[in-house]
């Protein structure tokens, strides 16, 4: 009969799961388990203390090209040779502009910096309006 081609189906009932207290316990234990795993994967700042050269972060970070042709991007990296009390240094690192670090990067920059001018301009402003007030007599002016 098997070899007409036809195939047989059986159905069967599904049946609930009952959870025993061992279940509980488990489940209890498991969640306790991906907590923990979870807060040890928290990363933590690094402490180090940023050398005087390198705490002005004003300036754009240099763009260069490889010998392939490449173009990268010059970041710094902090470096510690030995224990906690070890002097920390700075070395260049050049990275592919197509990585996500690179565009990210580039990408804070330039938020950083438009920013920065709109707070300047808006200082401005109203460092302008305060003297226009002084050299104009306003009485009663309201913000």
């Amino acid at each position: 009969d098997e070899d007409d081609g036809e195939e047989e189906v059986v159905w069967k009932h599904k049946q609930e799961a009952v959870k025993t207290a061992e279940d509980e316990d488990f489940e209890k234990e498991f969640g306790k388990m991906m907590l923990e795993s979870r807060s040890s994967n928290v990363r933590k700042a690094l402490d180090v203390a940023i050398p005087l050269e390198l705490q002005d972060s004003s300036h754009a970070p240099d763009v260069v090209r490889d010998p392939d042709g490449e173009v990268k991007v010059v970041f710094k990296m902090l470096t510690r040779k030995g224990g906690a009390a070890s002097k920390v240094a700075a070395r260049d690192i050049a990275i592919p502009t197509s990585s996500t670090l690179t565009s990210s990067s580039m990408d804070h920059s330039s938020n950083e910096a438009e920013e920065k001018r709109l707070l300047k301009a808006r200082v401005l402003g109203y460092q302008n309006e305060v003297d226009f007030q002084k050299a104009h007599g306003a009485r009663g002016f309201r913000r």
